[in-house]
């Protein structure tokens, strides 16, 4: 299972961020997200997640609603909206 760090904009419904990390790597995806915790600590509006899935295809399919708005120009571009 791989790790991805999202970080999403509540109001607007935008995902602003998405890292992904390899298998077994979730020692490095935690401290993303811990890291991401306090740039974003001023912004209770932003919502940093971190979570497992096989592909970034399935966390699309598992947890849709941080894809309705994509933001960020590194994520790949099956990512973003039609």
């Amino acid at each position: 299972m791989k790790y991805f760090v999202v970080v999403y904009e509540r109001p607007t419904t935008t995902l602003l961020r998405i890292r992904e990390f390899a298998a077994g790597d979730w020692a490095s995806a935690n401290r993303t997200r811990n890291d991401l915790e306090l740039a974003y600590r001023l912004r209770p509006d932003v919502e940093i997640v971190l979570l497992g899935a096989d592909s970034i295809e399935g966390l699309r399919s598992t947890h849709s609603r941080y894809f309705v708005k994509v933001a960020d120009p590194d994520a790949p571009a099956t990512l973003r909206v039609a």
